[in-house]
């Protein structure tokens, strides 16, 4: 059997704009940019979560460290006994010295003390003296630790 092509037939037939080994190529970038895409994500979530898991124990000591201290105890059960509607003056006073000294020390942002009922004995802001913190102290009076995460007066917070 014998074919013959008319003359023209090559031109009629439609050709692929892109010879195949350009496709190849280009299915072979696009998957290395998808795989380079995943590998980033997945490194970018496993340092965010490294980074959050330190700054989770830094705050954990530096709880640990305000709640051994004899003269944190002593202010915070004065001011759990009082029950008044301002925390007393010199105690808030003497609670600031503690939490400046730390935070001096340490490197953190803010530490802030309440007494039994979540009432803050020291913050930053004056002004947020003597005002309920936004987080129960249930988990504290119970004798528990515990880490929350919120946004809080000053930003994004790790609660003991």
């Amino acid at each position: 059997m014998r074919i013959t092509l008319k003359r023209g037939y090559a031109e009629r037939v439609p050709r692929p704009h892109r010879s195949f080994s350009r496709r190849v190529l280009i299915s072979q970038l696009a998957l290395v940019i998808v795989i380079l895409a995943l590998v980033t994500g997945v490194f970018a979530w496993m340092g965010a979560r490294t980074v959050t898991e330190v700054t989770e124990t830094k705050a954990l000591a530096t709880a640990r460290t305000l709640a051994i201290d004899p003269n944190v105890r002593a202010a915070a059960t004065q001011a759990s006994a009082e029950h008044a509607e301002k925390p007393d003056e010199r105690l808030v006073t003497s609670m600031l010295g503690i939490t400046n000294d730390l935070r001096d020390r340490s490197g953190i942002s803010f530490a802030v003390i309440t007494d039994d009922r979540g009432i803050r004995l020291t913050h930053p802001d004056r002004s947020k003296i003597g005002h309920k913190v936004s987080t129960s102290p249930d988990e504290a009076l119970a004798g528990r630790e515990n880490v929350s995460h919120e946004s809080g007066t000053l930003g994004e917070t790790r609660h003991r």
